[in-house]
């Protein structure tokens, strides 16, 4: 069982989640919001309640993106955290769904978006083809990647290909393993093409062999071995 799912807390350190609300305390985002993988609700809760206690205004329209298969009454468990922060949000949208189905039924009503945290699966084509939700975000927008690290291949990889790639996009915060930017203009190309998942596809796949040879070796060795 996920500790989250106990504690309610998020899953980001405290520092990161500072960081997070002192971008979006100091940026006027009045467009929704979007929170791919959302666990026990922890950032979700942070987020909402800087709204209605700090900033004293109504949030904006939050869509959250999760199977939630994360842990058992993972949904039950959200609504429970939501309450304990006193915040009563009936057009919260929940969508109970793996994020690339969510985007294919996203694109035939889309909306803009202000704000999006990536923050779900970290397989590198899972989280490369989250990063397609990026075509929907305003000028000035914010883009936060949780788990931006080497501990975890396949956001960091992804994260740096989307970045060399989007030029238009520029790091605005980066503290412990979360990577803040912000949409400085529109993108000419399109973000995220099909030889993008493809290529993340047989990437991932490659370091998922990589970590499984890794775990072998450890066994037999007693110690980990770098390859």
């Amino acid at each position: 069982m996920r500790s989250c799912a106990t504690n309610l807390n998020s899953e980001m350190s405290d520092k990161e989640l500072a960081s997070l609300l002192e971008v979006i305390k100091s940026h006027d985002l009045k467009e929704t919001h979007l929170e791919i993988g959302t666990a026990a609700g922890g950032t979700l809760c942070s987020i909402l309640s800087l709204y209605c206690n700090t900033l004293k205004t109504k949030p904006p329209s939050f869509i959250v993106v999760d199977p939630l298969t994360y842990f058992p009454n993972q949904l039950e468990v959200i609504q429970e955290n939501l309450k304990r922060h006193k915040i009563d949000r009936q057009d919260l949208d929940f969508i109970k769904s793996k994020s690339s189905a969510a985007l294919k039924n996203f694109r035939e009503q889309p909306s803009r978006l202000d704000f999006i945290l990536i923050d779900g699966s970290h397989k590198m084509k899972h989280v490369t083809s989250d990063f397609r939700w990026a075509a929907f975000l305003n000028c000035g927008g914010i883009l936060a990647i949780h788990d931006y690290s080497e501990k975890f291949p396949g956001v960091f990889r992804s994260a740096n290909r989307f970045l060399r790639k989007n030029s238009n996009y520029k790091v605005i915060s980066h503290s412990q393993s979360l990577l803040i930017l912000q949409k400085k203009e529109e993108s000419k190309t399109e973000e995220v093409s099909s030889i993008d998942i493809l290529m993340a596809t047989v990437n991932g796949f490659g370091l998922q062999m990589m970590g499984s040879l890794r775990k072998r070796f450890s066994r037999s060795f007693g110690k980990p071995i770098s390859l």
